[in-house]
């Protein structure tokens, strides 16, 4: 965040009306973002934890299969857990 915030070409994307801004004012706007729910594990807590950091976008699943769903790479398909289901009431309320 301190690099972010020591340049003034960059512009931390929090909320959708700062990538406007950012385009707006001729700056780049970062956002981070994960490929995967990997670093959560089953611990809908870390949800709101990484949302605190600065986590904006959670691409559901990606290559693997994790908790809450196959990736493109799995041989079958068994698609969204129960626990995507959990795992995305939990974002969406820590959005609201």
């Amino acid at each position: 965040m301190r690099f972010i915030r020591s340049r003034d070409d960059l512009k931390l994307v929090q909320k959708a009306s700062d990538i406007e801004a950012a385009k707006r004012d001729g700056r780049i706007g970062i956002l981070f973002h994960f490929q995967g729910t990997g670093p959560f594990g089953t611990d809908l807590d870390l949800v709101e934890a990484f949302q605190a950091l600065g986590l904006r976008m959670v691409q559901l699943t990606y290559n693997r299969k994790d908790y809450v769903g196959d990736g493109c790479e799995e041989d079958v398909d068994y698609s969204c857990a129960v626990f995507c289901r959990a795992c995305e009431w939990r974002r969406s309320a820590a959005i609201a």
